[in-house]
């Protein structure tokens, strides 16, 4: 019998990129290492700013506008920005991340704006 219910398997990431998106997730222990250390709200303000990049990593692919995803891009740069200059400067290898989706614009202007 043929079933008219469409199955919906939920991923974190889409079927066709494999494991690699899962690697880099590993990459985000050494942040953590680093705000572990902080105390109060700036430890709170850290780890939010942490999972707010890793959403951003997660919907960069998934989005197909040129405009949301240069703002999901947008906010991954002014979140390594405040994390570099508040916590510590080694956030700053987190922009191999946003670097791996510049590289996804097709059109030269973009790429050169990004």
């Amino acid at each position: 019998m043929i079933s008219l219910v469409k199955q919906c398997r939920f991923s974190i990431f889409p079927f066709k990129y494999g494991l690699y998106p899962y690697i880099f997730l590993v990459y985000l222990f050494i942040p953590i290492s680093f705000l572990w250390d902080e105390v109060g709200m700036k430890k709170l303000l850290g780890f939010f700013l942490l999972i707010l990049f890793t959403v951003s990593y997660r919907q960069l692919y998934y989005i197909t506008s040129h405009t949301s995803f240069s703002i999901w891009l947008g906010i991954q740069m002014v979140i390594i920005c405040i994390q570099s200059i508040f916590y510590h400067y080694n956030f700053m290898y987190l922009s191999f991340f946003t670097v791996n989706f510049i590289s996804w614009y097709l059109e030269k202007k973009q790429f050169h704006i990004a």
